[in-house]
């Protein structure tokens, strides 16, 4: 069971930097994009 958690959490960091590579506009900008999202859900479930 946690080969298969562990497996599905990488695949979807995998799905995650596709998406946002395919909207940023320099390669280098994945990284960022990444952890303003995160601090935007971290805002978000601080603020409930």
């Amino acid at each position: 069971m946690k080969m298969t958690a562990h497996r599905m959490r990488r695949r979807y960091r995998e799905l995650l930097r596709d998406e946002i590579a395919n909207i940023v506009a320099a390669p280098e900008d994945v990284d960022q994009e990444i952890n303003s999202l995160f601090a935007l859900f971290q805002n978000y479930s601080a603020s409930r």
